[in-house]
């Protein structure tokens, strides 16, 4: 069985790395963590569905606004 690493040695991993690639470490409750490149894309394509989502509903809304108007 393999002994994990501490808090602090996997504190001064994630800062070393981030440190290489010049992106901000944030401190957390449990470890401190930074913002990767693949977690801009993620957030991105959320906030992507979520707009199409929103512009599909307001499409249905108007539709059923206009046609009681009519």
């Amino acid at each position: 069985m393999r002994r994990r690493a501490g808090k602090q040695a996997h504190t001064a991993a994630v800062t070393a790395g981030a440190q290489a690639q010049d992106k901000p470490v944030y401190r957390g409750i449990y470890s401190d963590w930074t913002v990767e490149d693949q977690d801009v894309r993620e957030v991105i394509a959320y906030r992507a569905g979520l707009n199409v989502a929103a512009l599909g509903e307001s499409h249905k809304t108007h539709n059923r606004v206009v046609h009681v108007l009519l």
